[in-house]
Parts: structure tokens; C-alpha cells; sequence
């Protein structure tokens, strides 16, 4: 993403603005009077207002002083209104109108930072002509400075310009030293917010050493924290976390809340840009809980754009667009076009990365118009650059040109060193698709060098990648191997700094080229090994690391206030699902109702991700806990081969080639082949996904499709595989969606006839799924639920399978979800024979329907596959009949995130689910089959003997189709 989130210039003009007032008065004197009005219910104040000792200018000053001693936003608004309004009222009834004006200037202040801004006008419009006539100078530039704060929170920074400049001369003919540099302060934040830095700077460093010399130690530390901003907009990363740290020590010993989380979120969000995401949104909801305390409307805005500018940096593209609209909701409220157009930005660049491209243009055309008419330059480049990609990406060379080239000239103009680099990368990019890689070389280079100077990792791993691409254009391979492998180690820095286990998943889309362009490399230079190494270190990689080190204990370490926060959420969501259930059974379901239903339901699923990212944050330990997984290593192969009969397969494919690594074993050892497929990702998608729909639709046409990609996948490696009787598939991409057990050879063969097919996310998975657990005694014990008819029978036929004493077995309303949650962990079979239900926008809430409960229960029956995560499962089986139960969102870098990601995460050390929506008659025979050699403990694996049941279904002439025996595939440890 182009840049970092621009810092408001509001809430640094808004701390450093309010004028001192001497509150020092004996017990019995002006203050305490005023804690006593303040104290007082309204039957009692009025009594009091009408004694003359309360009726006094020092005790309309004193009032104004308690309001402000909370900071500008006050730890509780409508007090902090009160008391401002009391002094007003007060200083009317008896003419005093310095303090009029004074009560006016400081409800302003506070209504500005609350983001009520319809009473604004006029009370500026009364106290500037107060100061006017009684000719107060400094009161005018008190007013003209206020009024100036007042255009920025509008979102017009340059109409803010004018006022604080007279603010500026009248404070300074009055010879007030304090006020000049408060006004110079916020020149400077006008002229960084329009990304005149150069400026900005410049009257920054006029203003910190005056408040420095006086000893205002608040007023250095907010100055100092805007010095650090002009840094961060630069690119310049090491001095501005320099100067916001400083800050922030300075504020939190002064121990203001407000001017404690500006700082903080200064600090998040220059940590943000330098890739150390969990500690980012440590500090980022630190702040955010600051400003939602104490009703700092427009900080709470800022952050959460922030952390949604997080979530999009760890490939949680939604929950970022649910952040930014979070914030644009509070926009709309108060105004503000800075505001609007950034976000707007923001929410276009997730879209881009979800593939909705229509929507993508549309949000960066309308930020470009807004970010263009009111002068935000360094909005504005970074739309040009995005739409500049865009063009890229679909082949519109010349417009990228312009749009690029337009975007790289205004952030040199800004100096905005970040912007520089991407720009740069991005005209590389251009001149690598126009044939031109010297140019490109240059351009990746010069792009390298700044984002090492500012310490930008995910702006550096793009330009080694680009160089890596020149050099390798350029015949110079070992060249571009160093890059890539520059590319790989920051890229592997950056994972370790991820938030942790909520979001993580989507880490390495879009981060993968890298990867695969080593691997490229390794293969044509003929290092094999090395290739299949790098391979296993671009996939399944989180959940590895969770098999290999466990799930941290977030819930062990919630706070009492946490932990009923999390059950508020949950049970919202419960209802939401119970309600949009409910509706949707009825026997003619109300149309209108259901979508707003489903929107209810979104709402709450969001509201409870966004809480558990948060938790997550607030543990910074956790992240640290899971440290780094092993990937797997050619070395290890033996291990995971138990006998010469099985081979592995693992396929990578590229946008340009597929490749297929076989490992077995020959002679007493391990061999390992690499074979080309000669067609790229593109090609394999469309064959994948024809040869999954006319199955899972019962097509007779399937045929040609099953040969194709028998020859295209198994066909180069058939000497190879001769003889095997076991294949374990690590598909990729979109050969997740190819039921490879129904390939047919050019004899007309099924697979399944030939060999036991199972599959793996990665060889490192497999690994982790083999490793030995604590043995059980006895033969397997089993859970079986059932649930509507056809799971009902299914579900007590297969328990009639199992030793009496060694089985669990539930029906209907029985077959509850908090008893399978409470049950599943002492059992080593799992079977749950239900509806499934696949939720692709999002897959870890795709769930099986089981039951409810009793009324009152917590639960919604429906087991979404988030909430599987939590469960300790020490199964060796999990099978879920269900539909579509094996598939989910194809993950670039993490395989299938669903049901089945998550019941490996749960503990489950193998899982046998569905590719498609199943038949209940045909799917209930192969799994009674399946289950009676599991039953009878043979000791067969248990990839053989589900070929052996899909076999029984096949031989049935009414199964014969694919699409009654080849739905279900096993996943995991199959022997």
C-alpha cells in the first residue's frame, strides 16, 4: 500500500492550543466555589448562582480551568460542556465579557474535539468581536487560532492557513512568545497535512525551542511528537520513531490521556510502516481505548483507519474494509474531506486485493477528485500510483506511464522518500512489461536503497523482487538469485512481527513471488532439493507452526472486563445466527428480511474478529510464544515413507509453469524428480475448476477432462509412479479442486483403481501430523452425531460398527454443538453426520448444522469452523459428512482456509471431507464401509481403506459416476 495513514493535523493543533489558566486560588476561593457548582445537582446550583460570591469573573475562570484540567476532550464530555457553559452564564449575568469570550473559546475547543460542530460558528463569530472591541490582542489571537483549528476539523487545511497566521502577528506584536509558537505549531500542521513538509518542519523547529526555553514541557512534547510526523511523511522512519517515542515519554509523564494517545498512535503507526505489525496494533488499541474514554470523536476515527491499514498489512483484507468503514462512518457524522479521500484510498486498495476491481476504480477515482480539489498532494499521489498499477496489470502500458510518472513527480515534490520508492518500483515494474531491463535494474535499485536507508521492509522485498526479475532478463542469475533471497529474508522478518493467530492465514498472499521465482532459479541451475525446499517454505506455513508449536492461550491470559466483553459478542452473534436461521426455514421466508438479517449477522461476526485481533494485541507475548516453524527438509522424506509402495507428490505452480516433485523411496533410499507440466496457473485454473463442476454436477462430459489432467498431472511422472499403490497429493492452488482419485489413464483407469490417494497441505503438515502422541489403550473409541435423516441413520449405523463400551453415539436434537465441544477431546474417531454449509466470502464461518440445545442454551448449533480452532481435539480421525465440508477460500501461501484448516489447528491429526455437495444414500455406503475396516482395527491405513470403500460404491453401477465415491478426500496423516 502506497504510504502510511496521514496523522490528522487536528489532534496536534487542538493539544497544543488551549491557553493557560491560573487555577491557584485558596480552598474557599474561586475554585472551590466552582467544584461546588460543578458538585451540585440543578435544583441546588441555581440557589447558589444567586449568591453574590459565586457571581464573580475569578469563579467563571475558575470553572473554565476545571473543565480543561482532563485535557481538551475531557474524561467526561458532557461535564467538561457543563462547566465551560456554567462560566459563560455566570460571566454573562454580570457584564464580564473577557470571560464571555474565554467560556465561548474553550466550549468550542471542546465541542471541535467531540465532533459537534453545528454551534461553532457563532460562538467564534461572538468571541472575536468581543476581543475586538475591547481591543485585545492576544483575545483576538486567541480567537483567530481557534478558528483556524475549527477549518482544519472541517477538513480545509489551507482555508486554516490565513487565520493562524494572524494569530501568529497579533501574538507576536503583543510580544507573547508562548502564543507566536502555539500558532507556528499549527502553520506547521497545515502545511503537513497539504504535504508541504519542507515548511512544515521549518515552523516546527521555530516553535519547540520557545515552549523549551519556558520550561511548557506539554507544549515541547506535543511539538516534538509533529517534528517526528514530518519525518515519518518523509520516509525518514528511524528519526521519527525517534522524535515520537521521545514524545510519548514526555506525555506520559505528564500524565495527560488525550495528548498521551496522540503520541501513542504517532509511535503505532510509524511501527506499522516498518512491518513490526503486532507491536503496531499493540500500541494502536492503547490509543484507541484512550480516545474512546475520554470521547475524542476524531482520534478514534484516525485509529481505527490505522488499524485497518494493519489488518490489510497482514492479508485480513476484510476486517480491514470493516475498519475503514468504521472510521468513514464517523467521518460522515463530523465532515472532512482529508478524511473521506483516504479513506476511500484505503478501502479501494483492500478491494484491489480482493479481486473486486470495479470497485477498486471507482473509490480511487473519487478520493483522486477529492484529494485533488482541496490540494491533498500526498492522497492524491497515491492514488495515481494504485491506478497506475492497476493499468499495469491490465496491460494499458501508456496510461500506466502517465499515471506512474505523475505520481512519482508529486512525491518528489513532497520529498515523501516512502512514495519515492514505491513509485520507483512501480515504473520498474512498467519497464520490466515494455522490455526494458536496465531501465527497470535502475529504477529497482535506486528503490532498494531508499527503503533499506528508511527501514521500509515490505517497499524493500518488491524492489529486490523487481531487480531479481531484471537481472534474471538480463542473463545475470546468480545476481538475481541474491536478490531473491533478500527478498525471502525480509519477507520471513516481517511473519515473525504479524499480529498473531486471528489474521495470520493471509500473511503470504500476495507476498509469494519471491518464493516462487527462487525456485524457478534452483530448478534451472538443476538444485532440485533446494527447489522443493523453497517450495515447502511458501506453503501451509501457519499451520505448521500451529501443529508444530500449539495454540497460544489467549483465553488464559483475558482479563476479567475481557472475558465478558467476548461473551457479549458471542452471544450477539448466537442470536444473530438463531434469528437469520429461523427466517430462513420458514416455509416462505421473507424477502426483505433475510438480507437485512444476513447484514445483522456480518455486523456481529466483524464486531467479535475486530475483539479478538484486539485481545491478541493487548498480549504482545503471545506472538513471541509461537516463534519460528521448522519447514520441512529433503533429509526428512524418509520419515514420511513408510514402505516403497507410496510416493509423495507435491505440485507448485507458477503463473507461467506447474511443477511436480515426486519423493520415493528406490534401492534403500529416498529419490527425488522434478517434472515441468508445461502450462501455467491460468490454464490449471480453468482445467481444475471444469473438471470439479461437471462432477459435482453428475456431467457424463467428464471424461475428457479426467484424461487431460491425468496427462497433464500424473502423466510426465508415470515411470516414476509405476507400482505405487499410495499417493499423498500436496496440491496447489487450484488443484485443491481436482479430485485426483478420479483421473483416468489412457486405458480408461480410474486413479483410486490403481493407488489410495490422500492429500496434505505441505510435507511439513504431513510431518507434524505423524509425529506420535501419547498411545492409546484399546482398540479406536468413537463420537458419532447425526442430524436429519439421512446423518440420523448414517451416524447409528457406523456406531453399531463400534465396541459398545468404546462409543458415544447422539441423534437430532442430541447431537448437540456444546456436547460435541465438550466430548470430541476424549475420543479418537470424530463423525458428525449433518448439513454443512460453505461460507466463501468466509470460510472460517462455514459451518455443520447440529443442534442447539435447550432453551437458554449459549449455543446456535451451528459449528463454524472459528469456533472448532478452540477446541483441544486429540483425534486421529475427524470426518465430516457433510458438504462441501474440504472446501474454502484457496489461500496463495496457506492452501484451503475453512473447515478443514481449522479442525487441523483444533489437534485433529487427519480429516476426511468433501469437495462437493454429496448424495446422502451413496455417501452413508462409503462410509459404513470405510468405518467397518476402521472398526475392525486391521491395521490397513486409512487412505487404503477408503480407496476400498470408494472402490464398493464404484463397482455399484448406479454410483459409477465420480460424483456418488470421489467427493470425499483424506487430508492429514493417512496411514
Amino acid at each position: 500500500m502506497s504510504g502510511a495513514a496521514r496523522i490528522l493535523a487536528l489532534a496536534v493543533c487542538l493539544a497544543a492550543t488551549a491557553p493557560a489558566v491560573d487555577a491557584t486560588i485558596a480552598d474557599d476561593g474561586p475554585d472551590a466555589l466552582a467544584a461546588r457548582l460543578l458538585a451540585a445537582r440543578a435544583d441546588e446550583r441555581e440557589p447558589l448562582l444567586a449568591l453574590p460570591q459565586y457571581a464573580t469573573a475569578e469563579v467563571a475562570r475558575a470553572l473554565v480551568a476545571a473543565g480543561r484540567k482532563d485535557g481538551p476532550a475531557g474524561a467526561d464530555a458532557a461535564k467538561t460542556l457543563d462547566a465551560f457553559r456554567t462560566a459563560e452564564g455566570i460571566a454573562r449575568r454580570i457584564g464580564a465579557e473577557r470571560e464571555v469570550a474565554l467560556a465561548l473559546l474553550a466550549s468550542v475547543e471542546a465541542l471541535g474535539v467531540q465532533g459537534k460542530l453545528a454551534p461553532i460558528p457563532p460562538m467564534l463569530d461572538e468571541a472575536l468581536g468581543i476581543y475586538e472591541s475591547l481591543g485585545d490582542a492576544a483575545g483576538q489571537a486567541e480567537t483567530w487560532n481557534s478558528i483556524g483549528n475549527y477549518k482544519n476539523i472541517l477538513g480545509e487545511p489551507g482555508a486554516a492557513l490565513e487565520p493562524y497566521e494572524k494569530a501568529f502577528r497579533l501574538w507576536s506584536s503583543a510580544g507573547d512568545e508562548i502564543g507566536g509558537a502555539r500558532a507556528l505549531n499549527n502553520v506547521g500542521n497545515v502545511h503537513r497535512s497539504l504535504g508541504s513538509l519542507d515548511e512544515a518542519l521549518q515552523a516546527y523547529e521555530q516553535a519547540l525551542p520557545v515552549f523549551e526555553g519556558h520550561g511548557d514541557r506539554a507544549r515541547a512534547a506535543v511539538v516534538t511528537n509533529n517534528v517526528g510526523l514530518v519525518h515519518f511523511e518523509r520516509g525518514e522512519y528511524p528519526e521519527a520513531l525517534a522524535y515520537c517515542r521521545r514524545s510519548l515519554a514526555m506525555q506520559e509523564a505528564l500524565g495527560d490521556p488525550y495528548r498521551v494517545a496522540t503520541a501513542a498512535h504517532s509511535v503505532a503507526t510509524i511501527l506499522r510502516a516498518q512491518g513490526a505489525y503486532a507491536r503496531a496494533l499493540e500500541v494502536f488499541y492503547r490509543a484507541l481505548k484512550i480516545r474512546q474514554e475520554i470521547g475524542d470523536t476524531w482520534g478514534t476515527m484516525e485509529t481505527l483507519n490505522n488499524i485497518g491499514e494493519v489488518h490489510f498489512s497482514e492479508g485480513d483484507y476484510r476486517l480491514a474494509i470493516d475498519a475503514y468503514k468504521r472510521a468513514l462512518g464517523m467521518n460522515a457524522k463530523m465532515g472532512g474531506d482529508v478524511q473521506l479521500a483516504e479513506g476511500l484510498a484505503n478501502i479501494a486498495a483492500a478491494a484491489r486485493r480482493l479481486g473486486e476491481r470495479t470497485r477498486a476504480v471507482a473509490n480511487y477515482r473519487e478520493s483522486l477528485r477529492l484529494s485533488q480539489r482541496d490540494g491533498y498532494r500526498g492522497i492524491a499521489a497515491r492514488d495515481l500510483h494504485d491506478l497506475g498499477r492497476m493499468a499495469l496489470e491490465e496491460g494499458r502500458l501508456s496510461e500506466a506511464k502517465d499515471l506512474l510518472g505523475r505520481a512519482l513527480a508529486a512525491r518528489e515534490t513532497l520529498k515523501d522518500q516512502a512514495g519515492i520508492a514505491e513509485s520507483l518500483s512501480g515504473l520498474a515494474a512498467l519497464d520490466l512489461a515494455a522490455q526494458r531491463p536496465r531501465n527497470a535494474l535502475l529504477r529497482a535499485g535506486r528503490a532498494v536503497e531508499i527503503a533499506r536507508a528508511i527501514e521500509q521492509p515490505e517497499l524493500r522485498w518488491e524492489a529486490e523482487t523487481l531487480s531479481a526479475r531484471a537481472y534474471r532478463t538480463l542473463g545475470r542469475a546468480d545476481e538475481a538469485r541474491r536478490a531473491l533471497e533478500r527478498a525471502v529474508a525480509v519477507i520471513e522478518e516481517l511473519r515473525l512481527q504479524a499480529g498473531g493467530e486471528p489474521s495470520v492465514e493471509g500473511f503470504f498472499e500476495g507476498r509469494l513471488s519471491p518464493y516462487h521465482e527462487l525456485l524457478a532459479l534452483a530448478l534451472a541451475r538443476g538444485a532440485t532439493a533446494e527447489a522443493l525446499e523453497i517450495a515447502e517454505r511458501s506453503k501451509a506455513r501457519e499451520l505448521a507452526l500451529l501443529l508444530e508449536k500449539g495454540r497460544a492461550d489467549v483465553a488464559g491470559r483475558m482479563t476479567q472486563e475481557e472475558r465478558h466483553e467476548e461473551r457479549g459478542l458471542q452471544a450477539a452473534l448466537v442470536s444473530a445466527n438463531r434469528a437469520l436461521q429461523g427466517e430462513r426455514q420458514e416455509e416462505t421466508p421473507d424477502p426483505a428480511r433475510v438480507p437485512a438479517l444476513e447484514t445483522e449477522r456480518d455486523t456481529r461476526r466483524r464486531a467479535l474478529e475486530a475483539f479478538q485481533t484486539a485481545v491478541y494485541s493487548r498480549h504482545p507475548e503471545l506472538p513471541v510464544q509461537r516463534g519460528r516453524a521448522a519447514p520441512f527438509a529433503v533429509a526428512e522424506a524418509a520419515a514420511l515413507l513408510p514402505d516403497p509402495s507410496v510416493a509423495l507428490l507435491e505440485y507448485v505452480v507458477l503463473d507461467d509453469e506447474a511443477y511436480l516433485f515426486v519423493l520415493a523411496r528406490e534401492g534403500g533410499r529416498v529419490r527425488l524428480d522434478a517434472y515441468p507440466l508445461g502450462l501455467g496457473r491460468r490454464a490449471l485454473e480453468e482445467s481444475a475448476r471444469r473438471m470439479r463442476e461437471r462432477m459435482a454436477g453428475r456431467d457424463l462430459a467428464f471424461g475428457d477432462d479426467a484424461r487431460a489432467l491425468y496427462e497433464r498431472l500424473l502423466a510426465p511422472a508415470r515411470t516414476r509412479l509405476a507400482g505405487k499403490t499410495h499417493l499423498v497429493v500436496v496440491p496447489d492452488g487450484a488443484l485443491w479442486e481436482v479430485p485426483f482419485q478420479a483421473l483416468r489413464d489412457p486405458a480408461g483407469r480410474y486413479l483410486i483403481e490403481s493407488a489410495a490417494v490422500s492429500y496434505a497441505p505441505s510435507l511439513t503438515v504431513l510431518r507434524e501430523t505423524l509425529r506420535p502422541r501419547a498411545v492409546r489403550e484399546g482398540p479406536p473409541s468413537l463420537l458419532a452425531m447425526g442430524k436429519a435423516d439421512f446423518g440420523e441413520r448414517q451416524a447409528r449405523e457406523i456406531a453399531d460398527l463400534y465396541e459398545p463400551a468404546r462409543r458415544a453415539l447422539y441423534l437430532g436434537p442430541e447431537a448437540r454443538e456444546d456436547r460435541f465441544k465438550t466430548e470430541a477431546p476424549r475420543y479418537s474417531i470424530l463423525h458428525l453426520a449433518a448439513h454443512g454449509e460453505l461460507d466463501e466470502a468466509s470460510p472460517l464461518y462455514s459451518h455443520v448444522v447440529l443442534s442447539p440445545g435447550t432453551s437458554g442454551s449459549s449455543e446456535d448449533g451451528l459449528l463454524e469452523a472459528w469456533e472448532m480452532m478452540d477446541l483441544r481435539l486429540t483425534a486421529d480421525l475427524l470426518i465430516l459428512s457433510a458438504c462441501e465440508s474440504g472446501r474454502g477460500r484457496i489461500a496463495p501461501g496457506e492452501g484451503i482456509v475453512g473447515t478443514m484448516w481449522a479442525a487441523f489447528v483444533a489437534g485433529s491429526r487427519a480429516l476426511l471431507v468433501s469437495q462437493w455437495k454429496v448424495e446422502a444414500t451413496s455417501t452413508t455406503e462409503l462410509m459404513i464401509a470405510f468405518h467397518r475396516g476402521l472398526a475392525a482395527g486391521t491395521g490397513a491405513s486409512k487412505a487404503g481403506l477408503l480407496r476400498q470403500a470408494s472402490l464398493e460404491v464404484l463397482r455399484q453401477p448406479r454410483y459409477a459416476h465420480p460424483f456418488y465415491w470421489a467427493g470425499f478426500v483424506l487430508v492429514g496423516n493417512p496411514y
